[in-house]
């Protein structure tokens, strides 16, 4: 009897130090890196970019970025729809997670992540950015974007907006931006 206590003593003391340890990278994470804490974006947003995407027939296969991609939610729904999602990712916790999601999955042939410092990226071959930043990121983001992404270039903003850029489109949650 006496093992059987301790036995789950061990158990539920290892499961209780796994969760310790979860969160403690999610917290830190935000004073290591400096960075806004991870929010996961929510499944009917997925769909209304979705929806968007079918409504202007925008094309299988093309070139999509998701910066701040956290835990890969995005590219990897976007992966699955057809298109090829590159996601840009700071903490090195959640690009592990979805890198091993992505392999799971076996979407290495239409959905990357990589790690690092999405500002210092190049986005001038993309045909969509999507985004779930705050409002300080955008600012910076705007001017980038502005010089920066082709013509015809779509930007998808979860919540927040550019302040000069005007919308293309608003719905419930998301701002869209052409470039022109």
């Amino acid at each position: 009897m006496e093992y059987l206590i301790l036995f789950f003593l061990i158990v539920f003391l290892f499961i209780l130090l796994v969760f310790l340890i979860i969160f403690l990278f999610f917290f830190l994470s935000i004073f290591i890196f400096n960075n806004p804490p991870y929010v996961p974006t929510k499944v009917r947003v997925l769909k209304e970019v979705r929806d968007f995407l079918e409504e202007i027939n925008f094309p299988k296969g093309a070139k999509i970025a998701d910066l701040g991609s956290g835990d890969g939610r995005v590219i990897i729904y976007l992966g699955q729809q057809g298109y090829r999602a590159y996601g840009y990712e700071i903490n090195p916790f959640l690009y592990w997670y979805t890198k091993i999601k992505i392999k799971l999955l076996k979407l290495e042939d239409r959905v990357f992540v990589f790690l690092g410092d999405f500002f210092k990226q190049d986005y001038s071959d993309f045909d969509l950015i999507f985004l779930y930043l705050y409002p300080q990121q955008m600012r910076k983001l705007e001017e980038k974007f502005l010089e920066e992404l082709k013509p015809g270039t779509l930007v998808i903003s979860n919540l927040f907006s550019f302040c000069r850029w005007k919308p293309l489109k608003i719905t419930k949650v998301l701002k869209i931006y052409k470039k022109e």
